[in-house]
């Protein structure tokens, strides 16, 4: 189980707070690290996260109690505690401002993108949780749809009053994790789960070269694995990739 209270690393400026997590994992068993600014923050598939004034830049760093090969399921736990956070502040009278959970490691607000996480295993011991928040400021000339609490609601809390919302959420939907399965998370993410029962593409990454997969987005398998009925009524398990809403 995680502790309620973390310790926070706090910088004005560092390459990756993942890279800056990696330098202080022999510091303790769980913390967090918070960067006002990021020179080479990343996102998945080495891309890089657009780092912009007033957004949080954080990663959390435990050591998780489940077996390692299970860890990818902690994205959705993140997710759900990214969305926690943003609930916090949206108008619960713009239904049109609802948090979704595409798959699967973004949170869209509005349909657009303001939030993405990523995982890091280190020596089958440590988890780091990347999370960056647009707070803010959203990040433009992009192939999607952007935006920020800011933007959406008015308003952009301090990173490390969002980090400190962030913090508890994660520690309770990792308590869950623990105490009642995966099952009860994959359930939670899919009730808000973006573009599930749409048609879709997926672009998997092999070797440099992309690979697209059109289906319909049926569900999630018990392990978190995106299910996607081809055209011709196969069901494909999707591990990895990314989707694109079909029109």
């Amino acid at each position: 189980m995680l502790k309620e209270t973390w310790k926070i690393y706090t910088y004005e400026s560092v390459s990756s707070t993942m890279d800056q997590a990696l330098k202080l994992i022999a510091e303790g068993s769980q913390f967090a690290v918070l960067a006002y600014n990021q020179t080479n923050g990343r996102g998945r598939q080495g891309r890089q996260w657009q780092s912009l004034e007033g957004n949080l830049f954080t990663t959390l760093a435990f050591k998780p109690s489940q077996p390692c090969k299970t860890w990818g399921q902690i994205s959705f736990v993140a997710a759900l505690a990214v969305g926690e956070v943003l609930q916090n502040y949206l108008s619960n009278q713009k239904s049109s401002h609802m948090v979704q959970y595409k798959w699967p490691n973004d949170i869209l607000v509005s349909g657009k993108k303001i939030a993405g996480i990523l995982l890091e295993i280190i020596d089958a011991s440590w988890l780091l949780v990347g999370i960056g928040i647009n707070l803010k400021n959203s990040p433009r000339e992009l192939p999607y749809l952007s935006t920020s609490l800011k933007e959406t609601e008015g308003i952009a809390p301090l990173p490390e009053e969002a980090l400190f919302l962030l913090t508890k959420y994660f520690t309770s939907k990792m308590n869950m994790l623990e105490e009642k399965g995966f099952c009860e998370i994959r359930n939670l993410w899919l009730k808000s789960g973006a573009y599930l029962g749409k048609e879709i593409e997926i672009r998997l990454h092999k070797q440099g070269l992309i690979e697209k997969i059109n289906g319909q987005f049926i569900d999630l398998d018990e392990e978190g694995t995106l299910l996607l009925e081809l055209p011709n009524k196969e069901i494909k398990k999707i591990f990895a990739g990314d989707i694109l809403l079909q029109d």
